[in-house]
């Protein structure tokens, strides 16, 4: 049956360009992929193949082990990829494992050369405000990323911390109090201060986005094609494909084996 072209996510779920880009690179050759349904928990294959696809959407905080890849993911997809980069720039009591800003800002630098400032679509999120890093702290820090990346990105992203009970725990247990007044469902005051922040010289296109609802425009969260960058990023002609699996694919595994964070599968 005919399907249109689709936007992949990769991933929301877990960071695979940062920790399974071997993986991602078997999977972009091999033309397939396969995951569980979270509810039934059914394998669902996704056609990788180049004419079912509209466009990539890498989600990181480590670009550095896909920039490899960007060859071969160009040859095969026209460039019809782009990526949100999560930069904030808090301490490791915060974020233990991610790069450091420098580590970050080169990645972006080295994306910005190759493809333009609007390949890299910078994500300050989440925002915790906290007895760590107060309102003035997280301000000071959004304005000084502001400056470090002009001209690498045209757009900023923020959201705040969501009050789930496990990462509200996480915070508990590392000695960390989160201002209560800072959590969603509280936050909007702060989105004029974040913008503000980013001083008159920062030509960044900002979007607050707090609770799962962009506050000024478009759909919060998602990926959609909105953001190929033109025209080095060149669509597909409109109309319908029928996808094609790559030719000799292995039966489906029975068993699945978790891809680096709780709650995302995948089959190998």
């Amino acid at each position: 049956m005919a399907t249109e072209p689709r936007v992949i996510s990769i991933s929301r779920r877990t960071d695979i360009p940062a920790l399974h880009s071997a993986w991602l690179a078997e999977r972009i050759a091999a033309g397939w992929v396969a995951y569980a349904n979270p509810f039934t928990r059914r394998p669902v294959l996704v056609n990788l193949a180049p004419e079912a696809v509209r466009a990539l959407v890498f989600w990181t905080r480590n670009p550095h082990p896909l920039l490899p890849l960007l060859d071969d993911i160009d040859a095969r997809y026209e460039r019809r990829h782009y990526l949100h980069l999560t930069i904030t720039g808090m301490n490791r009591r915060f974020e233990t494992h991610g790069p450091t800003v420098r580590s970050a800002l080169l990645a972006a630098e080295a994306l910005a050369r190759r493809y333009g400032p609007g390949y890299v679509q910078w994500r300050f999120d989440p925002i915790i405000v906290s007895d760590r890093t107060p309102v003035n702290e997280v301000l000071g820090r959004f304005g000084a990323l502001c400056g470090a990346l002009a001209g690498l990105t045209t757009r900023c992203t923020v959201s705040f911390l969501d009050a789930y009970r496990g990462s509200i725990g996480h915070l508990d247990r590392a000695g960390i109090i989160v201002d209560p007044d800072y959590v969603s469902g509280g936050a909007e005051d702060l989105v004029p201060q974040v913008g503000a922040s980013a001083g008159p010289a920062a030509r960044h296109r900002r979007r607050a986005r707090h609770h799962g609802a962009d506050l000024h425009r478009g759909r919060a969260g998602g990926a959609d094609g909105r953001g190929l960058a033109r025209p080095l990023h060149r669509p597909r002609p409109a109309g319908r494909h029928r996808p094609r699996i790559a030719a000799g694919r292995p039966a489906l595994p029975r068993r699945l084996r978790l891809c680096g964070q709780r709650g995302h599968r995948r089959l190998r």
